[in-house]
């Protein structure tokens, strides 16, 4: 793996942390405020931590797993470096469905007009037409 590819392997596991710690928040239905307080991370860390933008430190992605809830390997589980972006991003769409704000979209998406529905999912997939032929 050349020196690039590490990069980006690092920064996609970033991303899938922050991206898990986010889901368990909001299923928890906690801010990030109270996140940050009750973990004692500052709460500009637990929004980078979030969006992929810092790696959080393992005491720090400790004591987020303790306020949480789970073990720290949560926040690593179902990750696959073999995945290239787009696969990753579809992985995490069906994680979607088991949080709030999942089920409150899947409840409301039959009533969207097929036209918009067609719309919402090719910007989803990036314009891969042929994983929005099922909406048709």
């Amino acid at each position: 793996m050349s020196g690039v590819e590490a990069l980006n392997v690092a920064a996609a596991v970033d991303r899938h942390v922050g991206g898990r710690m986010r889901i368990r928040r909001k299923l928890l239905s906690l801010t990030q405020e109270a996140l940050a307080r009750q973990a004692g991370v500052p709460c500009e860390e637990v929004r980078a931590f979030e969006y992929g933008d810092r790696r959080a430190p393992a005491a720090k992605l400790e004591a987020i797993a303790r306020v949480l809830g789970v073990p720290v390997a949560y926040f690593f589980a179902t990750f696959d470096p073999t995945q290239d972006m787009d696969d990753r991003f579809i992985a995490t769409l069906g994680q979607m469905p088991a949080t709030g704000e999942g089920e409150a979209l899947a409840a409301r998406f039959p009533q969207l007009a097929q036209e918009l529905r067609r719309r919402l999912l090719k910007a989803a997939v990036g314009g891969q037409a042929s994983l929005v032929a099922w909406s048709a």
